[in-house]
């Protein structure tokens, strides 16, 4: 078999394989892979930003995003938790649009909501201060509203630990739905019952966020922090 494979083994694109499905399907015949090859396999994986494996190019779609703390590695995996499948996707069949972004557009809630209100679903990018950590979460709804709460089953938060390697990703889906979100003109993104599960103080306030699990699982995000920016984007089905 191995002597059969051995001509085939340089077609295959192991930077297209996910780490869960490298391990659960090409694990259990590594033998036939040499060593050399496997020693890239591994440092692909654990090293952020390693380079593809091989010289052949990707066959996944090439997503871009106008973002200064993502990639489309990130996209691949939000619409995964999107469409619930819990894993990145090879195909990407969102549109992710930048509409705000604070270091641009303001610091406050108030030109959150005139950027983001009444654009439908959006997914928030939050990187916290002084640390590789970005935090965040997905409505499915909207955000418009006056000190409303929006119910869904749909949304859900996230944390990465390392905002440079997607394998750091969590996801916590909501487990209240009739307090999956608030919608208050002078607040930015709400996640969670009141005193929340992640949100900005009253029109960004110091500077700070806050975390306070009710309404989605405990990710571990810290109870109070401050930010280096955050982002938001449009989520339009393909």
């Amino acid at each position: 078999m191995e002597r059969t494979l051995l001509r085939f083994i340089p077609l295959i694109r192991f930077h297209d394989i996910t780490s869960e499905e490298y391990y659960d399907k090409v694990v259990p015949y590594d033998d036939l892979l040499p060593k050399k090859l496997k020693n890239e396999i591994l440092k692909f994986y654990l090293v952020p930003h390693a380079k593809q494996i091989g010289s052949l190019p990707s066959r996944i779609a090439v997503n871009t995003i106008d973002s200064a703390l993502i990639n489309s590695k990130h996209l691949a995996l939000f619409a995964g938790w999107i469409d619930k499948k819990d894993k990145s996707l090879k195909m990407i069949p969102y549109q992710f649009n930048l509409i705000f972004r604070a270091s641009r557009d303001g610091n406050t809630a108030a030109p959150f909501h005139n950027k983001c209100d009444n654009k439908g679903a959006t997914i928030i990018i939050i990187k916290i201060k002084g640390t590789n950590q970005i935090v965040g979460g997905y409505n499915p709804l909207d955000w418009e509203g006056n000190a409303i709460y929006k119910n869904t089953q749909d949304s859900f938060i996230f944390i990465f630990n390392d905002y440079r390697n997607i394998n750091t990703g969590k996801i916590g889906r909501v487990t209240d739905a009739s307090h999956a979100l608030i919608c208050n003109p002078y607040w930015g993104p709400v996640f969670g019952l009141n005193c929340c599960d992640m949100a900005m103080y009253p029109d960004n306030k110091n500077n700070e966020w806050s975390s306070n699990p009710k309404s989605y699982p405990n990710l571990n995000i810290p109870g109070s922090f401050e930010i280096d920016d955050y982002e938001a984007f449009q989520v339009v089905k393909k």
